[in-house]
């Protein structure tokens, strides 16, 4: 996703601004092609995505790979995405995902036990030896570029992420497709869906597709029923198992401000949805956007910097909690 100081609530650590584009409703539905969250706050090649960049937060080898699941009543499939915030570490524990990512190839604050940390190589300008290393620590998947269709993100034509990816082959681990938004993965001649015919020709591999996908349609009911519709011909079109790994309720108003459903909304859709993707056995994993929460007013984030959970925290505790 993309991001700016309203979604990020930290004009330190915060992306730039993208702007929203509205996409031609594929599957019935007004859905924000938004670019959220992702990019880096300082230059690119300066530092890794997100909160990376922070110094001092770096725990770079707590690796807890091979304990998710393990603990009662965690739900293996339900993640977030998180960058660095003052209890970071306490409201991801205190949220019961059981796995999270920062947009990076290594955590920059501590993972709690029981909590995978799953890397990325966010973009070009990170597939460097020292990434790839640290993103081999924490396999065995690894999520690749992030959103390339947007000019504000990794922002890569089809044929440059073809030529970078036999460096990601040859980590070894599993890879996801590039990170594409909403109906961008429905369009055959869309970003994701040439880049997949033409990996196929280049005979690269591919082990699962993640997309992003945001409604500014506030009705938790048929957001679900349009979540489900959309994971459904994602998998339909590419017929590999699914990572949603960005997903909430936003929209922008008519003076382009970022605008979310009344708390009870999200909570609502975070119940609601989390049971109908607990039913799709080809969808590996999901991530909910996002951690982070400001002090005051909506959001769609789940802890504030006291460790203080929003009613969409609490609405993500109670389904993590739930058996799979």
């Amino acid at each position: 996703m993309t991001g700016s100081p309203s979604f990020r609530q930290d004009a330190a650590v915060l992306p730039r601004r993208v702007l929203a584009r509205l996409l031609a409703p594929a599957i019935g539905l007004t859905l924000l092609p938004l670019a959220l969250v992702s990019a880096p706050a300082a230059s690119p090649a300066a530092a890794p995505p997100a909160d990376a960049a922070r110094p001092g937060h770096h725990h770079g080898h707590h690796n807890h790979q091979g304990h998710h699941g393990h603990h009662a009543r965690r739900n293996r499939a339900q993640g977030v995405g998180a960058w660095w915030l003052p209890g970071a570490t306490t409201a991801l524990r205190r949220s019961r995902a059981s796995w999270v990512y920062n947009w990076a190839a290594q955590p920059t604050f501590r993972v709690p036990h029981g909590v995978r940390f799953v890397p990325m190589i966010w973009g070009a300008q990170f597939l460097t030896p020292q990434q790839l290393s640290d993103a081999q620590k924490y396999g065995p998947d690894l999520l690749t570029f992030n959103e390339p269709e947007i000019g504000s993100q990794a922002y890569l034509s089809v044929d440059q992420a073809l030529d970078l990816w036999p460096a990601l082959e040859a980590t070894g681990l599993r890879l996801s497709s590039p990170a594409v938004v909403n109906n961008d993965a429905l369009d055959r001649h869309g970003w994701l869906g040439t880049f997949m015919r033409k990996a196929k020709r280049r005979g690269l591999r591919v082990d699962f597709i993640a997309v992003h996908w945001y409604s500014d349609i506030f009705n938790a009911e048929g957001s679900t029923r349009h979540l489900r519709r959309y994971l459904r011909r994602v998998h339909q079109t590419y017929g590999l198992p699914v990572w949603l790994t960005e997903y909430s309720l936003l929209g922008w108003d008519s003076l382009g401000q970022l605008v979310y459903p009344r708390p009870g909304v999200q909570a609502r859709f975070i119940a609601r949805s989390t049971r109908m993707l607990d039913q799709l056995p080809w969808l590996e994993r999901y991530a909910w956007w996002a951690l982070p929460a400001p002090d005051h007013g909506r959001s769609s984030g789940l802890y504030r910097a006291d460790d203080r959970p929003t009613r969409a925290g609490r609405a993500f505790r109670a389904a993590a909690m739930r058996r799979r």
